[in-house]
């Protein structure tokens, strides 16, 4: 008699080779896609690579930038053997995805699901337009994607490993930092005596206290500096209403199906119904995903949420094979359905992004090679975005995003379009000799010049047809002006802060 979750060779080689298949696709048809953030972790793993250390400015004092400590890990050694770059890291989170497809099945598979439903997971895993972007991105998103999913694997099924769970959740906390929370959440799902507790907890400790123990060591804090430079300001009804309608609309592309079976899931079951319990049980998964980012009122992106959207694929497939939603013969119209909803969610929204990003990464590469060439040595740039410039440029900059240049504030430097004068006075403390205006907001300031001190020399402008946004898909343009430092004049034309 087989084991429960036990399938054959031939259904793994089946497996393997479908998985394999979708992480070649990944990185071969998608036209080489990344973000910029995808230069930032590369730039810290050709450091320690070459021998600098944890650093992104091997001149600067190390800062923690790296919110995926195990991704520079994974990324540097490519770099040893003279392949590393941005072909590797999308090498890497395209195996990272494929890895997903295939240990969704298996997790279908320990759970025992019946056949249908064990193609289901991995299908629905393949074809959300979030893993799609975010695993031929180069980030390290489809790898925390992955661990989370191995987590589930250890948790869920009748047979569980709590050990396995703790050193999943623990590099899930390496990979993401937000995922922390696995490891609290282990005894709850396994369950059992202190024994089975402790076997649980341990590894993600260790793994935890030995990365807190080396940030605070090398950093001289125990966290990202994404933590403080992604933080939103305003009121928390701003912050609210900002972010989770964009979420909403995200999640609901790729899982609005399922989003209505765990619903009305919910809205139907009997607590008393053990079933149906343990069925939802997994949702609490995101939930905690979510409330640990909007405690810390970070911005809800889809590369933060990734990790646990196959959870709620799972957890709607557990509710419906109660039997309690649907009955069986219209299960195979959900799952095409769905599947068909998230290809056009992929080819009608995320496409056309992933395509337009795309073709500007070309001019990413020419920006930072003309700024270059256009500011001598030793200069200082402001610039917005820090990954690709900060990787080819060869210049000094400071980022006023925060995540390289921590003294860069939302009240040190509150923008120029919200209050240019406390900017301005900024900018000329840090000795910044070029400013990279990537938002228009130089130009409104041109009749100020005498009176703010400083007078804007435009040196080169480049064109982003159609934006780099997801949600923005406006074009834009990004000018360098070298920024000649003078005695303010009061007396000049007043304009306000």
């Amino acid at each position: 008699m087989k084991a429960q979750g036990s399938v054959g060779g031939r259904a793994v080689a089946a497996a393997v080779l479908t998985a394999l298949a979708y992480a070649a696709c990944l990185f071969l048809l998608m036209g080489g896609y990344a973000i910029d953030d995808s230069w930032i972790h590369l730039q810290f793993a050709r450091n320690l690579a070459s021998g600098a250390g944890l650093r992104f400015d091997p001149a600067a004092p190390p800062v923690y930038a790296c919110s995926s400590p195990l991704w520079v890990f994974l990324l540097a050694p490519a770099y040893a053997a003279g392949v590393g770059g941005i072909t590797a890291a999308r090498l890497l989170s395209s195996v990272g995805a494929g890895a997903c497809v295939f240990m969704a099945w298996r997790l279908a598979c320990r759970a025992d699901f019946k056949p249908l439903f064990r193609l289901a997971l991995p299908l629905f895993t393949a074809l959300d337009p979030w893993m799609i972007r975010w695993g031929s991105s180069g980030m390290e998103s489809s790898l925390a994607a992955l661990l989370v999913i191995c987590w589930m694997i250890a948790v869920v099924p009748d047979r569980k490993h709590p050990s396995a769970a703790g050193l999943a959740a623990g590099l899930a906390f390496l990979t993401r930092p937000e995922l922390a929370f696995l490891g609290v959440l282990t005894p709850l799902f396994t369950g059992g005596g202190s024994r089975r507790i402790l076997s649980g907890l341990l590894p993600w400790a260790v793994i935890v206290s030995a990365w807190l123990f080396t940030a605070h060591t090398v950093f001289g804090t125990f966290l990202p500096s994404a933590v403080h430079a992604k933080i939103q300001g305003g009121s928390v009804w701003k912050y609210l209403l900002g972010e989770i309608p964009n979420l909403a609309g995200a999640i609901a592309a790729s899982h609005g199906m399922m989003l209505l079976v765990l619903a009305a899931g919910i809205s139907k079951t009997r607590w008393s119904d053990g079933n149906a319990r343990k069925a939802l049980l997994p949702v609490i998964v995101p939930l905690a995903l979510f409330a640990v980012l909007l405690a810390g009122r970070a911005p809800l992106l889809t590369r933060y949420f990734l990790p646990v959207l196959p959870v709620l694929s799972f957890a709607a497939l557990s509710l419906m094979r109660t039997g309690m939603l649907l009955p069986k013969r219209h299960i195979v119209t959900f799952v095409v359905c769905t599947a068909g909803w998230q290809a056009a969610a992929w080819g009608m929204g995320v496409r056309p992004h992933m395509a337009g990003m795309s073709a500007n990464l070309g001019v990413y590469h020419e920006v930072a090679w003309e700024l270059g060439r256009l500011t001598p040595r030793g200069s200082l740039i402001a610039v917005h975005e820090i990954g690709v410039f900060g990787y080819e440029s060869g210049r000094r900059l400071l980022d006023l995003g925060g995540l390289v240049s921590p003294q860069v504030t939302r009240f040190s430097y509150p923008g120029l379009t919200q209050d240019a004068v406390t900017s301005i006075e900024f900018l000329r403390s840090q000795g910044v000799t070029h400013y990279l205006d990537p938002h228009g907001a130089i130009e409104p300031l041109m009749p100020a010049q005498e009176r703010l001190g400083v007078r804007f020399i435009p040196l080169g402008s480049w064109d982003f047809p159609g934006g780099t946004s997801l949600s923005g898909r406006r074009s834009y343009t990004r000018t360098l002006y070298r920024l000649d430092w003078i005695v303010p004049d009061p007396q000049s034309s007043r304009m306000g802060g």
